[in-house]
């Protein structure tokens, strides 16, 4: 279960008491950014940032940040671990552990003059970074609206604002270009967790927002959410049997296949399971991490596309 609260903090706890439509809003209105008295930024948290110039050694402590600094031109002296294929220009820059489980010495002995963290994931690594004396922005989104305030932010303090705009843009034409081709809604199911132990993932976690987006209906829309993670639900099979869902979109914090495999075993041993329409047609789909362990950042389309293309391809098998 710590791995699990961990993983669940990982997978999109995002930054629920911040309303994205007041960051926005400070974004365009109240942040001061001038390179002649500095850079002045309100994060996802509501903290106040500022830096006498724009950051030289940046260190993002998820994947996501990182591709949205590159995204924007940027460049970083450190980066987390990446699950899966590394592209080639993060190859060299040097690992400061897991998203999860930062190593502090090694932070530090990269000099950075800017951390970019999560607020829930990173909570135990912040209070030391602050005594350090290193400046710290704090992202991590729990829908596709606060991603795109993450890239602003992230432009602001770059001075890539254009850029930022650019980006977010883009979003915004891909939700356009997704609502326009989104005809009947999907029946799905999302399952978030580790082997031996799983949840339902509500419409107000990152993939639940992104499942909405694309045309997806989530089953789990009413499910008393838990107290500890209210954006996921207790996993309730019989509530499940009489949704009964077309798709079951799988994610995990570790090996996406060795983790469906186990979800299958315990599907087999579950006779209620075998009667969802999902599992009798084998539509179990394993998402990938870089796109949906976390946010994606500046990735976000492709996490967009991914899901759209699963949806329609499941939506031609019932046709």
């Amino acid at each position: 279960m710590l791995l699990l609260s961990s993983a669940v903090m990982f997978a999109g706890c995002g930054s629920g008491s911040v309303e994205t439509d007041t960051t926005e809003q400070k974004d365009t209105d109240e942040v001061a950014v001038s390179k002649s008295e500095g850079i002045t930024v309100t994060d996802l948290e509501g903290n106040t940032i500022e830096l006498g110039a724009p950051p030289k050694r940046i260190i993002p402590f998820s994947a996501g940040d990182l591709e949205t600094i590159y995204a924007l031109g940027g460049e970083a002296v450190g980066r987390p671990v990446i699950r899966g294929e590394i592209p080639e220009h993060f190859a060299d820059i040097p690992e400061i552990g897991t998203s999860n489980e930062i190593n502090i010495e090694k932070v530090t002995s990269l000099d950075p003059d800017l951390v970019i963290a999560h607020p829930q994931l990173n909570a135990d690594q912040i209070p030391v970074l602050e005594e350090l004396g290193i400046d710290i922005l704090l992202t991590g989104a729990g829908t596709i609206e606060e991603i795109k305030t993450s890239i602003n932010l992230v432009g602001k303090v770059l001075q890539k604002e254009e850029e930022a705009k650019g980006l977010t843009a883009e979003v915004d034409e891909k939700i356009d270009s997704v609502k326009e081709n989104t005809t009947e809604q999907l029946r799905t199911l999302i399952i978030f967790g580790v082997p031996g132990s799983w949840m339902v993932a509500l419409p107000t976690s990152l993939t639940g927002n992104m499942l909405e987006a694309v045309g997806g209906y989530n089953i789990a829309k009413d499910y008393p959410k838990l107290e500890r993670f209210p954006q996921y639900a207790q996993l309730d099979t019989e509530k499940i049997l009489e949704a009964d869902p077309k798709l079951i979109l799988l994610i995990t914090p570790g090996d996406s296949e060795k983790a469906k495999e186990s979800l299958s075993k315990e599907m087999e041993k579950n006779p209620t399971w075998k009667s969802v329409a999902a599992v009798e047609s084998g539509n179990i789909v394993s998402l990938p991490n870089e796109l949906f362990g976390a946010s994606p950042g500046a990735k976000v389309n492709e996490s967009l596309d991914y899901l759209q293309e699963v949806i329609q391809s499941i939506d031609n098998e019932e046709k």
